[in-house]
């Protein structure tokens, strides 16, 4: 590990990437010397979406910044994504991201995967950036400016500029720079957006069932939907074509065509996994184009915060007053019941509670979201083993060939994950062919 240089303090909503820059203009190394010193990769200095390393930075600077998980999610544009994943994903994805693994973990989050690890160019706004200089003498990249469906300043209600061209550890002003076309008729679309974005700042878990409802009940109250259990997709891509969204969304993120196809919206209310945050963020400030900004944004955080649970006793308290989250007791009881489940569904049956219980207190231990990743893996590993055994048993003079063609599936993922069993299993197939027996000819007529 290389020595490192005196560190900067992490300004109010920088961005980690920004951080580094500053960092690397104070040292005034090379840009090499600067990303292999704090991250111990070279990619970082042009990924400024979520910068790859936090592991190595951690060990770097002892900690100086503070967890790595809370980097993750609070100075990366993870802080928009994290929020719609559930709670038995969200420790396996940020793993994955700390781990430098994070092509698998972008595609869970319904983030574009690059080879640069960049969702879209930085952006920032020339007023604000100004008023950072004055004041503290750099300008920064922020953490609200770089969230999907921010391409406006909130504060200074003007189009956010953003970069041109590769980055090197580069800070606004010092790259070169191009500003959102954004006609008058779609600020007020603008500003709605950017600041319903700004409410995923505030929000640790969304409610997606319950932002998927409110949805719902908008488009029937606008008399688009009358039934919402038969939406029809060409009727609401052509009232969304109507909107100023429609001409908004392609001024802003050209590279993306999502909103051409007639069913994205269809797809979005009546899928059971959710969607992209700026998929949800241009539904949300679409059908609520006839209402102030602020009134949008607040109506969008109350949607996402919604918490009410079923009437039953049971599904109101996960335990008793004598077992709260956090004792040992209950965190026992709910690892045995994960020990002997398959699924989440039978977990909060073997408790006797409902199932968005279970996960709001998986939210507030997060030893139980890892122990089920954990649990989820040893069933796999189970099934995998059984299937394969059970094909030996069934074609006893099968060949290696054989197996891995019959099984692909179980055989790829004990070659990840359990190439002990795999390798006792595969003791059992010969290594070598039987003499082939001669054949009987025909005597001569």
């Amino acid at each position: 590990m290389e020595k490192i240089g005196p560190l900067p303090s992490l300004a109010p909503g920088e961005t980690l990437y920004s951080w580094g820059a500053k960092t690397h203009a104070l040292w005034g190394w090379s840009a090499r010397q600067t990303s292999l010193a704090l991250f111990g990769t070279l990619r970082t200095s042009h990924s400024h979406a979520i910068p790859p390393g936090l592991t190595y930075l951690a060990r770097a600077t002892a900690d100086a910044l503070g967890p790595s998980r809370a980097l993750l999610a609070e100075r990366t544009v993870l802080a928009a994504y994290l929020p719609f994943v559930a709670a038995e994903k969200r420790w396996q994805i940020e793993q994955a991201f700390l781990d430098g693994q994070a092509s698998r973990a972008r595609m869970l989050l319904g983030m574009r995967s690059t080879k640069t690890n960049v969702t879209h160019a930085p952006r920032y706004c020339e007023t604000c950036a100004q008023e950072d200089r004055s004041e503290l003498g750099y300008s920064r990249w922020l953490v609200k400016h770089q969230l999907p469906g921010s391409w406006l300043c909130r504060v200074h209600q003007r189009p956010l500029s953003f970069a041109v061209g590769p980055l090197s550890w580069a800070l606004p002003f010092r790259v070169g720079s191009s500003t959102f076309s954004i006609s008058d008729g779609d600020l007020q679309a603008a500003s709605r957006c950017a600041m319903v974005a700004d409410e995923l700042l505030k929000l640790k878990q969304v409610n997606v069932h319950a932002l998927r409802q409110a949805l719902l009940k908008r488009l029937s109250v606008r008399g688009l939907a009358p039934n919402p259990d038969r939406l029809n997709a060409e009727s609401l891509h052509r009232a969304f074509k109507a909107t100023s969204m429609s001409t908004l969304l392609p001024a802003t993120e050209p590279g993306a065509c999502w909103w051409e196809s007639p069913a994205w919206i269809h797809k979005s209310l009546s899928s059971h996994h959710p969607s992209q945050p700026i998929k949800w963020i241009a539904l949300w400030s679409w059908l609520h184009d006839d209402v102030e900004p602020e009134i949008c944004a607040r109506a969008f955080f109350l949607a996402a915060t919604e918490t009410r649970e079923n009437a039953a006793s049971a599904q109101m308290e996960l335990w008793d007053a004598s077992a709260r989250p956090g004792s040992v007791e209950s965190t026992a009881r709910v690892c045995d019941a994960m020990a002997c489940s398959r699924t989440l569904e039978e977990v909060h049956a073997r408790l006797g509670v409902g199932r968005r219980v279970l996960i709001r207190w998986m939210q507030e231990v997060p030893a139980l979201s890892q122990r089920w990743t954990v649990r989820k893996l040893e069933f796999r590993g189970q099934l995998a083993l059984a299937t394969v055994d059970a094909y030996l048993r069934e074609h006893p003079g099968a060949w290696k060939k054989d197996v891995k063609n019959a099984c692909t599936a179980d055989i790829r993922w004990l070659e990840r994950h359990d190439t002990v069993a795999l390798a006792e299993l595969l003791r059992r197939i010969p290594a070598t062919r039987s003499p082939q027996q001669h054949l009987v000819m025909d005597p001569p007529s």
